[in-house]
């Protein structure tokens, strides 16, 4: 199955503090000719599913693959005492020698939520419409809200009004500094209030530009959305497989909202 995607926006999010899913736990024990190793995965992230690989490491034999393995290696989600099994000699191979076991992430996934197959409904009235992007125009994130009951406008709201507060902060740091430039009486403090006014400037315009991407991707969201729930309103659930529809996807460095489309 694949998809044609057109991305409208992206934005960059810097996240000082991340998590990503890890092997811990690594364990094995040897009975019946056979190993059996187990581990936990932990700090997945959410609707993503793991495939794993398993490698051994010999004291003297160095690094090995092994091949005849069964067990919890692939589709997995977050959990403890997951277990594998490996046959050495089913390869040909004995172990004479103090091994350790390696589990490694070798392919994640994003599972898509399942959803119901019936027919989305509407209230008598339709509300659900692109028009809500005219409340986005006067108050970021309300139009969003109108279309979808979702965190994601309400993120937008968040990082607008903060955005807005820090711009409004800087510009006043900007114009104290400046002002007091403008009396100093030596020339290094005038450089240094100088300079200070000329950075705080700067960061007002990062902040300025922030809200207005974060107002400008509420609008676009708003308007794909609603065009959206307006195309399953006038035709029905059933009749739009073939029709556009929105994707949102993040992988905590960016935030993208755009057009996806299945074809055949």
């Amino acid at each position: 199955m694949k998809y044609i995607y057109i991305s409208f926006i992206t934005l960059i999010i810097f996240n000082t503090k991340l998590k990503a899913q890890d092997i811990k736990n690594v364990d094995f024990t040897f009975q019946n000719n056979n190993f059996t190793i187990t581990y936990d995965i932990i700090d997945c992230r959410h609707n993503f599913m793991y495939d794993v690989k398993l490698t051994m490491e010999g004291r003297e034999s160095g690094v090995y693959t092994p091949i005849n393995v069964s067990g919890d290696l692939n589709n997995l989600t977050c959990g403890n005492a997951k277990k594998i099994t490996w046959s050495p000699l089913a390869e040909g191979k004995q172990i004479k020698e103090d091994v350790r076991f390696i589990i490694t992430i070798n392919k994640q996934y994003k599972v898509e939520e399942k959803t119901s197959n019936l027919t989305q409904t509407f209230p008598s009235k339709f509300t659900s419409g692109p028009g809500n992007a005219i409340k986005s125009l006067f108050i970021p994130g309300l139009g969003g809200i109108s279309v979808q009951k979702t965190k994601l406008p309400l993120l937008l709201t968040a990082g607008f009004i903060f955005s807005g507060i820090q711009a409004f902060r800087y510009n006043t740091i900007t114009n104290t500094n400046y002002s007091n430039y403008l009396t100093a009486t030596t020339q290094t403090e005038m450089n240094r209030l100088f300079d200070n006014a000329v950075s705080a400037r700067n960061t007002t315009n990062m902040y300025v530009g922030i809200a207005a991407g974060l107002w400008a991707t509420d609008i676009i969201f708003t308007l794909i959305k609603g065009s959206i729930n307006k195309q399953n309103y006038l035709y029905g659930k059933q009749k739009t497989s073939n029709l556009w529809k929105l994707n949102v996807s993040t992988d905590y460095y960016s935030f993208n909202i755009g057009l996806k489309k299945q074809i055949k």
